[in-house]
């Protein structure tokens, strides 16, 4: 917050300043708003989502998206498609966030590496959170019928689940995994 007011000779003005968390509970004033709105105006009309660096993959993997899956772990699949996770991508559309880098890295499949999320429009298999997201990319796996394992790179929960992002997931691990529960338990 800046605040501007006028000094005791009335010539000069005096500025004060004061850093103001951003946080859920910070009041939403109207040019805020459209400061932000602004924003990922340009960061979409700089197309940065197609911009951003990515690396290659190990021994030519490939990121083949969750319907991959489906096939061979049905129930698994079915689980996952009732999860937050599977929804993630719709989060950041709902606020206008879906060309912001920084916001989609951590909503959809692989946007780091050459093969994975690019754009809504050229590989919209690899929106939301999705298997490869944690199981690591999935050509070979699949390529194999199973045979293969998958392989790095996977993501930890705590790659996106940072304190700046999701604040509540610290100390609420266990409850947030149960959440996610979709392999058979022993």
């Amino acid at each position: 917050r800046l605040n501007i007011r006028a000094a005791e000779d009335e010539s000069k003005l005096e500025l004060s300043f004061l850093a103001m968390p951003v946080e859920e509970n910070l009041k939403q004033g109207p040019s805020l708003v459209r400061l932000y709105e602004d924003y990922q105006q340009l960061v979409k009309q700089a197309n940065l989502l197609e911009k951003y660096p990515r690396f290659v993959l190990p021994n030519g993997l490939k990121y083949v998206g969750s319907k991959s899956c489906k096939p061979c772990h049905e129930s698994e699949y079915q689980v996952w498609s009732e999860t937050a996770h599977a929804q993630a991508y719709a989060t950041l559309e709902k606020v206008g966030t879906q060309y912001d880098p920084q916001c989609v890295l951590c909503h959809v499949v692989g946007m780091e590496y050459q093969s994975g999320f690019t754009s809504e429009e050229k590989t919209s298999h690899l929106r939301d959170v999705g298997c490869e997201n944690c199981h690591g990319p999935g050509s070979e796996h699949v390529g194999t019928l199973g045979k293969a394992k998958t392989t790095q790179p996977k993501s930890s929960c705590l790659d996106c689940h940072t304190p700046e992002k999701s604040g509540e997931y610290a100390e609420n691990e266990q409850r947030y995994l149960e959440k996610i529960v979709h392999w058979k338990q022993q």
